[in-house]
């Protein structure tokens, strides 16, 4: 188990995070947490809207900052190009002599199955492949090398890169986001 794994449970798990969002709605822990193919330390969580309101996007903020004590903080409601209601909560914090950046989603149900669904496409090719794990992996490190993941570049495009591209280094990776 990659190691990042180890320490984001400790975020989730023994700090909290989860048992907390739980309270807000359906939670789902999503990204290269889910698929093990963590590069860096990014958590990235879904949780359903149902419930939620400009009061809830207080409350989360309020947790938030009093126990993470970020030094970096955004939260926000959103509205996407079909009309959908978004609410977001990203910040960036000192955990364990690290940064973290965590992301909360706060989404309607059919969006979260979409990335439960990706999130099977690329478990069920690592496990046809094992090896692809380490591909993505350590494409992810070179691409971070760079300066190029995640802002240039998302995990997306990287998992769809090795898995269906073949693709092993990042000079075969940038080629092939040119084309």
């Amino acid at each position: 188990m990659n190691d990042l794994i180890n320490k984001t449970n400790k975020i989730l798990f023994d700090m909290g995070l989860v048992e907390k969002l739980r309270t807000y709605g359906e939670t789902h822990i999503v990204g290269s947490y889910m698929t093990d193919t963590m590069a860096w330390n990014d958590i990235d969580i879904y949780i359903s809207n149902e419930e939620m309101s400009l009061d809830r996007l207080y409350e989360i903020s309020y947790y938030v900052l009093e126990v993470f004590r970020p030094c970096w903080y955004e939260a926000k409601q959103d509205e996407l190009e079909d009309g959908k209601i978004v609410w977001f909560h990203g910040f960036e914090t000192m955990i364990m002599g690290e940064l973290w950046n965590i992301d909360l989603w706060f989404l309607d149900k059919g969006e979260i199955e979409v990335a439960e669904d990706y999130i099977k496409y690329v478990l069920n090719a690592i496990e046809k492949e094992p090896e692809i794990r380490e591909h993505i992996i350590n494409l992810k490190k070179e691409l971070i090398g760079k300066g190029l993941y995640p802002n240039t570049y998302t995990s997306m495009s990287v998992y769809n890169a090795v898995i269906e591209h073949n693709v092993t280094t990042v000079e075969m990776f940038v080629e092939l986001q040119s084309r």
